[in-house]
């Protein structure tokens, strides 16, 4: 099942990645450029909140894979997942 929904996030919203003479970004909720540079450093000890959103947020508009993610900050699957049901928006239930 964590496959699975692993797979779904991987293939999440690539069209969202933009290219720039300065690289590749997206437009974050601001309407600012989130590009790599902005990611948290891959040696950060103290995570905050807006640290895990800003990985989550990279992740789901393609700017990083989550296989990257991974590597990059030494996640496990668990780990990831429940940043991203924290910090990813969440569909309205019906109801």
């Amino acid at each position: 099942m964590r496959y699975a929904i692993l797979n779904l996030l991987e293939s999440l919203s690539e069209e969202n990645v933009r290219c720039a003479d300065d690289g590749i970004f997206y437009i974050g909720p601001d309407g600012k450029q989130k590009s790599l540079a902005q990611l948290p450093p891959r040696s950060l000890r103290d995570w905050q909140p807006r640290h895990k959103a800003t990985v989550v947020a990279a992740v789901r508009h393609g700017l990083i894979s989550v296989g990257e993610a991974f590597r990059r900050y030494n996640l496990s699957t668990d780990r990831y997942l429940c940043w991203y049901r924290c910090y990813a928006p969440q569909s309205p239930e019906d109801g």
